[in-house]
């Protein structure tokens, strides 16, 4: 006699989003404080405009690739600074800042400037933001050439 088994397969999916978790922030080889009390953010130090920054190296880890942009609220980055892809989950952040208004600066010092940088995944949808600051005060001698 023969047997006959039934059997019913069931398929399941199990889907997991990962966010980007932001790995370090590299300047000049040093690694750069997350400052979580008073400000939550990453602050880049003071230059003198016109002088070019050291390069800031973005590192970022996640189950996919990641890259990074300003994130759509962010404040604008200065002019002059940029941020580069630099291969898979690396981004930096470099440039020279020569727009630098000599009125406001004789009235109230350095300027300091933040603003937000987005690591994302190839899904839209699962990023992470971090808030940088960078100041860039006068260099009497420095002529911009705008």
């Amino acid at each position: 006699t023969g047997v006959s088994k039934k059997t019913d397969l069931v398929q399941f999916s199990v889907t997991v989003n990962v966010t980007p978790t932001w790995t370090s922030v590299i300047e000049d080889s040093i690694t750069i404080p997350y400052f979580v009390d008073p400000t939550y953010r990453y602050v880049l130090g003071s230059y003198a405009e016109g002088y070019a920054l050291p390069t800031t190296t973005l590192l970022a880890s996640s189950d996919q690739d990641v890259t990074f942009s300003l994130a759509p609220s962010s404040y604008a980055l200065p002019v002059g600074i940029s941020i580069i892809g630099a291969g898979t989950n690396t981004a930096q952040i470099t440039g020279a800042y020569s727009n630098y208004d000599d009125f406001i600066t004789n009235a109230t010092g350095p300027e300091t400037f933040n603003f937000t940088i987005r690591a994302t995944e190839s899904n839209a949808t699962d990023y992470n933001d971090r808030e940088f600051s960078i100041t860039i005060a006068n260099d009497p001698s420095y002529i911009s050439p705008s």
